[in-house]
C-alpha cells in the first residue's frame, strides 16, 4: 500500500488513484 505522512490527505492517491474520500485515519493510540 501506500503511507502518506502529512496532516490531511492527498486529494488523489498516487498508488491507486482513488480520490480523498477512500483513505482512512491511521489511529495511534492501541
Amino acid at each position: 500500500g501506500y503511507l502518506h505522512t502529512g496532516t490531511e490527505a492527498p486529494e488523489i492517491c498516487q498508488a491507486c488513484l482513488h480520490p480523498q474520500a477512500h483513505f482512512e485515519l491511521l489511529g495511534e493510540n492501541w
